[in-house]
């Protein structure tokens, strides 16, 4: 019987994988490279009001579709950056 730990190098070192329950934390001064550059982190943003809507009385086809397509960007964001699964 052979024990894998949650965060392990696959055999020959070449790369790093974090199985279900593991995790990769960068500290405080750390870093996360690609090619050398620092990549990009996902951090906590203040709420953006960039959906300016007018809505009337009762609701018109385009008000609800507008709205409709924010929500579908934020979904797509939060799928690409593995948040929460593709359904």
């Amino acid at each position: 019987m052979s024990y894998v730990t949650k965060v392990h190098f696959d055999h020959g070192g070449e790369r790093l994988t974090v199985e279900s329950g593991g995790a990769f934390n960068i500290q405080t001064g750390g870093q996360l490279l690609n090619n050398g550059v620092a990549a990009a982190l996902v951090t906590a943003q203040a709420a953006i009001a960039d959906l300016d809507q007018n809505i009337s009385g009762t609701y018109v086809e385009a008000e609800v579709q507008a709205i409709s397509d924010k929500v579908d960007a934020i979904l797509a964001a939060l799928r690409a950056a593995g948040i929460i699964a593709a359904s």
